[in-house]
């Protein structure tokens, strides 16, 4: 049933389409070989769902253990790192223990034949990312030796 501002064919139009782009998501997943894709809250009970998804899709590809524990902490690494240092705006944001980190992220899981990639990004403000920019700057200049030492 339609009124008369065609309110019943622009609901079913915008329906299409986000049907068509969540198609065009999935073909693009196929393309890339992208396993999982999580735009949204990231909690310690995100993480753990998509931590539990990761083993069990690396586990039915057969990879060994060291594989398995690599990819497992590297992503698990870079989950914290969104929960403890967004700078999200969300309504749902929370820098809390008590209440529970919350903080929005986008995370990326893939793999070819050779290697598996792990991809995730937050939101930081302008003087974070100067910030942050210029401390990754410091790092690039120095050697293996110094990295060491600044590391301990």
């Amino acid at each position: 049933m339609e009124n008369s501002t065609g309110e019943s064919e622009n609901t079913l139009s915008r329906q299409l389409r986000y049907l068509q782009s969540v198609i065009t998501l999935k073909d693009m997943m196929d393309e890339e070989n992208l396993n999982i894709v999580y735009l949204g809250r990231v909690t310690q009970s995100t993480i753990d769902g998509i931590a539990d998804m990761t083993k069990e899709g690396i586990s039915e590809k057969g990879e060994n253990s060291l594989v398995t524990k690599r990819v497992y902490h590297v992503m698990i690494e870079s989950l914290q790192n969104i929960c403890k240092h967004a700078d999200s705006k969300a309504s749902y944001t929370s820098d809390s223990l008590e209440e529970g980190l919350a903080k929005e992220g986008v995370f990326l899981i893939g793999d070819n034949e050779t290697e598996y990639f792990v991809t995730t990004g937050n939101r930081i403000s302008m003087p974070n990312a100067i910030r942050l920019r210029d401390v990754l700057d410091k790092i690039n200049e120095l050697d293996r030796d110094e990295i060491k030492a600044l590391y301990k």
